[in-house]
């Protein structure tokens, strides 16, 4: 087990690295709470914060019935960086413009006597 202060935490990284190195394969069962909790040597609810994250991150589903199965070993399922179209093409030569159309029309009397409006009004069409 790492020398990480919080145990759930040392715990988690050691089980992720697992994960990813493939000691436990996809579609296969994660172990058992009670078996993680002797291997480790720690409680019950240590062992439960460190797969908690485990899922969270999408490594592990909790199915009822079945047990805990391992759905990822990418290292990172995590969205590092968000970047618009523009920051991603800004190296690329890469050039946008925004373009706006809008078209107003007249008001029918029936649409304007709805809308409260004076005949012969301009509306906007969405």
């Amino acid at each position: 087990m790492r020398t990480n202060s919080i145990k759930y935490l040392s715990i988690y990284e050691d089980l992720k690295e697992e994960i990813i190195n493939g000691t436990y394969p996809i579609g296969g069962l994660f172990p058992a709470e009670p078996e993680l909790q002797t291997l480790f040597g720690v409680s019950r609810i240590t062992v439960r914060h460190a797969v908690q994250l485990l899922v969270d991150e999408g490594y592990l589903q909790r199915i009822h019935g079945v047990g805990t199965v391992v759905v990822s070993q990418k290292e990172s399922l995590q969205l590092q960086n968000l970047l618009s179209s523009s920051e991603e093409y800004k190296g690329a030569g890469v050039h946008s413009d925004i373009i706006s159309f809008e078209e107003r029309i007249s008001a029918s009397s029936l649409v304007c006597s709805k809308l409260n409006l004076s005949k012969g009004s301009e509306v906007k069409l969405s």
